[in-house]
């Protein structure tokens, strides 16, 4: 005991002073505990953010996005956004997931709609599909391009080009190697190419057995255009002219100063004071990324603004030279 102002107060002992020890550790303990899972929840948060941010982005739908949420799940990855970056993670889990995926009896019925979706999902993530041009043989499919194959019984599976010979690809399906053996004889198969920025394609073919853990498919020339894409612009302001050539080539020829206001790969609409007539062709001028273009274009469609003197016209490029192909489908890549 310790007499204070005549009062008499109880002295701690060793226990006394070791519960209050004990107790404030424990509160000292459960505050970073606290503040461990709430830096740790927000953390996720934002990496589930930049992984929305980033997939649309890439322009993925709602059930693409839904997809693709489902597999960072079911692959237990602790930061989702690493699916919209590293392709090889993507591959490497494909197989268990689709096996996931057939197990579920809600998707049962929607099978062909995921893998439409996934091919699309993988084009839109990881492939340069700007500049494309249309898929006239099957020879020009490109190592590394993800297709679905739909047999005459129903079946349907998930493939990438890995490989070619003088009158096959080869391919790598994202299933169990021992299911390959359903393909020991040849049967007759359809190949569903999606190419974004081109179209959708469907090949008729035949397997030719299987090598080495690969399937076989002969070339053919049973492909046809399903769908087309349209192509996305991109919002731009870049000064423009327009060279109007007079009809008899004796005065001199016209040039019109716009604004440049969308623009994609084969065509461009441009801000302009005056209307053009329809299918002539039109010399457009304009610099990007330190390059001139000058390319014979033609007038396909028409907008004007009511009440001003204003006129949206598109105009469909004609002659564009490799180097500006480069340039463009670069600046575009870089844009979208």
């Amino acid at each position: 005991m310790e007499t204070v102002l005549q009062i008499k107060w109880p002295l701690p002992g060793v226990l006394g002073v070791s519960i209050v020890l004990g107790l404030l550790l424990i509160a000292i303990i459960i505050y970073f505990v606290y503040k461990y899972f709430e830096v740790k929840e927000q953390k996720r948060i934002h990496d589930y953010q930049l992984f929305l941010f980033q997939a649309k982005r890439k322009g993925l739908t709602s059930f693409q996005l839904k997809i693709l949420r489902n597999m960072a799940s079911h692959l237990k990855l602790s930061n989702p956004r690493t699916l919209t970056t590293d392709s090889s993670l993507f591959e490497s889990g494909l197989s268990d997931f689709l096996e996931y995926l057939k197990g579920q009896p809600e998707v049962a019925d929607n099978l062909t709609a995921i893998f439409r979706d996934l091919s699309m999902i993988y084009e839109r993530l990881y492939v340069v599909t700007m500049g494309r041009t249309s898929l006239e043989s099957m020879v020009e499919l490109e190592d590394g391009e993800i297709l679905y194959i739909t047999t005459e019984s129903g079946a349907i599976y998930l493939a990438k080009i890995a490989g070619r010979g003088g009158n096959f690809l080869e391919l790598k399906l994202f299933m169990p190697a021992k299911n390959l053996r359903d393909f020991e004889n040849e049967q007759k198969v359809s190949l569903h190419v999606i190419r974004i920025n081109d179209a959708e394609y469907l090949i008729k073919t035949v397997t030719l057995g299987t090598d080495l853990g690969f399937l076989r498919v002969r070339i053919s020339d049973d492909i046809s255009k399903e769908r087309e894409f349209r192509h996305p612009y991109v919002n731009v302001v870049i000064p423009a002219f327009v060279t109007v050539l007079s009809p008899d080539g004796t005065s001199d020829p016209q040039k019109i100063e716009g604004s440049m206001v969308k623009l994609n790969d084969f065509e461009c609409i441009i801000r302009m004071p005056a209307a053009l007539d329809f299918e002539k062709e039109y010399p457009v001028a304009f610099e990007l990324n330190k390059f001139n273009f000058n390319v014979n274009s033609k007038l396909i469609s028409s907008k004007t603004v009511e009440g001003e003197r204003v006129y949206y016209l598109t105009f469909k490029f004609l002659d564009l030279t490799e180097a500006g192909k480069t340039v463009l489908t670069r600046f575009l890549a870089e844009t979208l």
